[in-house]
């Protein structure tokens, strides 16, 4: 019986025609699917030895339909939705993509940063309803240059932000205790000890660490609660990272001045969430790390990590072993 590769989420991330023929050629049967829900693995992964997944929790329920999974080659940096443990236990070999799409959520965060500080998407929603909107309309509108920006961590992601943002003449700083000296001196950001001393310094904080299933959010009422009043808030990172209550009600009582989200918790947000009805939050949908040429080569990573395993030999990537 012929061995298939399991493409999920075909809807939002459609493989190419290279992908499938290499798949073929390499002997397998190539499965598109829509979605990543357990009933579509239950109708369609019986035969899948491997799985390249993007989004959606990849866990027991879902395993348990696939009982010939040799490799789940995941399209993307951040694995914090697959269960390692359970993968482990399985002798399932878990693959990713670091670094695909550096650059894109880098300046996908710059690019927030505009929105909020030139009132871009204001003033859009404006002007096609008819309004031509004065400077007294869109106050207050911030300057960038000069203004500081705090960096919850300091990885690959955040030292792309960081050299944009200096070019951009912002005060760049940065907590980050995985990282040594040299790191901050060689990306030119000032090192803060502890987060609520960041807190305190930024004029805009930007969060760049990876999400911890079930752990607490990086950003509570506490730390939001720290920030400087009509801060700025960017996540292009986990949804989970921030309490979204709690974000809300500081929304609401003015603390935080704005929000600008790539990411949220839940995802997709429901059209009657708190956190559309504020004028000063603007929302992507988890677009950040989206461009033609990264989505591609994250394509063309993925299988090749997920060929690998079916043909017999190590992944170019496999997921670092949990300590």
């Amino acid at each position: 019986m012929n061995a298939d590769v399991l493409w999920a989420d075909a809807d939002r991330f459609p493989p190419s025609d290279d992908d499938v023929r290499r798949v073929r050629e390499a002997g397998f049967g190539f499965v598109p699917v829509d979605g990543h829900e357990v009933a579509t693995f239950r109708r369609c992964g019986r035969d899948a030895e491997a799985v390249v997944a993007w989004g959606g929790r990849y866990d027991a329920a879902v395993f348990d339909e696939l009982p010939r999974l040799r490799v789940l080659a995941r399209c993307g940096a951040g694995y914090d939705n697959l269960d390692l443990a359970e993968l482990a236990a399985r002798h399932v070999v878990a693959t990713y993509v670091p670094g695909g799409s550096d650059d894109e959520v880098a300046e996908h965060t710059i690019g927030l940063l505009f929105a909020v500080a030139r009132k871009v998407v204001a003033s859009d929603r404006a002007v096609r309803t008819g309004a031509w909107p004065s400077s007294r309309d869109l106050a207050p509108m911030a300057r960038v240059r000069g203004s500081r920006l705090g960096l919850i961590g300091l990885g690959r992601i955040a030292r792309a932000v960081a050299w944009r943002a200096r070019a951009l003449g912002m005060q760049v700083a940065a907590v980050d205790p995985f990282q040594d000296a040299e790191v901050f001196e060689t990306a030119g950001v000032q090192r803060h000890s502890d987060l609520p001393s960041l807190l305190e310094w930024s004029d805009w904080v930007s969060l760049h660490v990876p999400g911890v299933p079930g752990g607490p959010p990086v950003l509570g009422a506490a730390e939001l609660a720290a920030l400087r009043p009509g801060a700025v808030l960017i996540n292009t990172a986990r949804g989970s990272l921030v309490d979204t209550g709690a974000l809300v009600g500081a929304l609401r009582s003015g603390r935080l001045g704005a929000a600008a989200l790539d990411v949220a918790d839940p995802e997709p947000l429901p059209p009657d969430h708190p956190l559309l009805q504020f004028d000063q939050v603007v929302v992507t949908p988890h677009s950040a790390a989206f461009s033609v040429p990264a989505l591609a080569g994250i394509r063309r990573q993925a299988l090749d990590n997920a060929l690998a395993v079916l043909t017999g030999h190590p992944p170019l990537t496999p997921i670092p072993a949990e300590d």
